[in-house]
C-alpha cells in the first residue's frame, strides 16, 4: 500500500533527517514526500504524518502538528452536530389563575432538579394543552409553542424585572426565572390546562464513536 511521509514545514535536509539516502532514493519516489497543502482528503487514511522543525518560534512544529492530526481525524472519522431535547417541567392538570404561582423543575435524578443552565442553549415554551382524539390515544396539542434564547430566558429573574408575554385568548399569561431550578407562572383570568418546557443542548459526536 502507498504511502506518504507528509512534509509539514520546509527543511533542505530532510532525506538525511529520516535516513533516507541522499542518491538513488528509490523509497522516496514509491513515497513522495507531500506538502500539506498538496495532500489530499483521500489520501489522510495512509499518509504517515510528520512534523519537521524549521527552525521557527519554539513550540510551532508541535501546534502545526496537533492541528494537521486533528484535521487528519476529521478526514476519516468527522465530527457530527446534532439537537438534544430534553424535558425539564411538564404539567397536565390545570394552571390556576389570578396570582402568581412558582413551579420548580422536575427531578432529573434521585432529588437532583433539571437545571436551566445545563448547557442549554435555548428553551421552547408550550402551554394551554388541548386534547387531539385524531392523533391517537392520549392525542394532544399546544395552543402556545415559543422557543426563546438562553440570553432572553435569563433576562427575566426579578433582579432584571422582565417576563416573557404569551397571548392567551382572553388574557395573557406571563413567565420569568426565579433560579437556575425554578420559574414563576402569572395569568390574570382563566385558568390554562397543561405546559411544558423543553430545554435545547448542541451535542458533537464523532460519527463512529
Amino acid at each position: 500500500m502507498s504511502k506518504h511521509l507528509w512534509q509539514l514545514s520546509n527543511f533542505t535536509d530532510f532525506r538525511t533527517l529520516y535516513g533516507l539516502s541522499q542518491e538513488g532514493d528509490t523509497m522516496n519516489q514509491q513515497r513522495p514526500l507531500k506538502d500539506e497543502p498538496i495532500l489530499s482528503a483521500a489520501e489522510f487514511e495512509d499518509a504517515i504524518l510528520g512534523a519537521i522543525s524549521d527552525g521557527t518560534a519554539r513550540g510551532r512544529a508541535r501546534q502545526l502538528g496537533l492541528a494537521i492530526l486533528h484535521q487528519a481525524l476529521q478526514a476519516v472519522n468527522p465530527l457530527q452536530l446534532a439537537t438534544e431535547d430534553v424535558v425539564l417541567f411538564e404539567k397536565t392538570d390545570q394552571f390556576a389563575s389570578g396570582s402568581t404561582q412558582q413551579f420548580d423543575l422536575n427531578i432529573k435524578e434521585s432529588t437532583t432538579r433539571h437545571n436551566f443552565n445545563d448547557n442549554y442553549f435555548a428553551f421552547t415554551f408550550l402551554f394551554s394543552r388541548g386534547n387531539y382524539p385524531t392523533k391517537g390515544p392520549g392525542g394532544h396539542s399546544f395552543l402556545i409553542t415559543q422557543t426563546i434564547s438562553k440570553p432572553l430566558w435569563f433576562n427575566t429573574q426579578p433582579s432584571n424585572g422582565a417576563a416573557i408575554r404569551f397571548d392567551l385568548g382572553s388574557s395573557d399569561a406571563f413567565i420569568w426565572k426565579i433560579s437556575d431550578t425554578r420559574f414563576a407562572y402569572n395569568r390574570g383570568s382563566g385558568g390554562v390546562t397543561g405546559g411544558k418546557i423543553i430545554g435545547h443542548k448542541l451535542i458533537f459526536n464523532l460519527k463512529t464513536p
